[in-house]
């Protein structure tokens, strides 16, 4: 039996403060058995702190908008680059940053834009095309 869907687009969000160092990565992905955004991220580590990676749903997309919004810095800078993963686990609680991060390779990099300002319009196109452009499991 395969423990893999089919071609599954996720939205990866990089964010650049002022001196180009990455501060934030964001996985974002649309479950659609279970009607449930799948975030999974990261804040950079230092050298006195090693970041611990998060996992969160959002049943809307409009939550997850307000959430991007409270973690990326106004004045700071992301890249948007969506991705078609066609390894991912079955079950989403077993799609985690680590396994994201491993498998994040250009050869799945469908479109990017990078230096974008975060903007509520933008987020939402986004969002929506991960809710509504998929395959059945």
């Amino acid at each position: 039996m395969d423990n893999t869907v089919p071609d599954t687009l996720v939205l990866k969000i990089e964010e650049y403060e002022t001196n180009n160092l990455t501060d934030t990565i964001l996985y974002v992905l649309y479950d659609t058995r279970t009607n449930e955004y799948i975030i999974r991220g990261k804040r950079r580590s230092s050298k006195t702190l090693d970041s611990v990676p998060y996992s969160f749903i959002s049943e809307s997309s409009n939550g997850l908008a307000d959430f991007i919004e409270l973690i990326v810095c106004p004045e700071n800078t992301v890249s948007y680059t969506l991705y078609n993963y066609d390894n991912l686990p079955k079950e989403s609680y077993d799609i985690t940053y680590e396994f994201l991060e491993e498998h994040d390779d250009r050869s799945y990099e469908i479109v990017a834009y990078d230096n974008q300002r975060v903007k509520r319009g933008d987020l939402l196109k986004c969002l929506k095309i991960l809710r509504n452009v998929f395959n059945y499991y």
